[in-house]
């Protein structure tokens, strides 16, 4: 369990790093969001769905807010990270 969430703790961190930095593309952020909903998914039984569904609504939006405002939401995103409704 523990190096399950140790997992999805790196694979949620990296995802907010690529759907933040303007420099990579929208198609890498989204990659990097399904590896984080494809480990949440292996992860069923260990995660609840509360926790499951916030964190894919919250991925989702911030994916939109990359391809609506590449360059915009990023530094926004980036000071307050820690603080943006995450469950995981």
């Amino acid at each position: 369990m523990i190096e399950a969430k140790k997992e999805l703790v790196e694979a949620r961190n990296v995802f907010e790093d690529n759907v933040c930095d303007e420099k990579v593309s929208w198609k890498s952020a989204f990659n990097s969001f399904h590896y984080y909903i494809d480990l949440l998914q292996k992860n069923y039984q260990s995660v609840p769905e509360s926790v499951i569904s916030i964190e894919i609504l919250r991925c989702s939006e911030l994916l939109r807010l990359k391809r609506v405002y590449p360059k915009g939401f990023s530094k926004g995103f980036v000071l307050n990270k820690n603080e943006y409704g995450r469950a995981l």
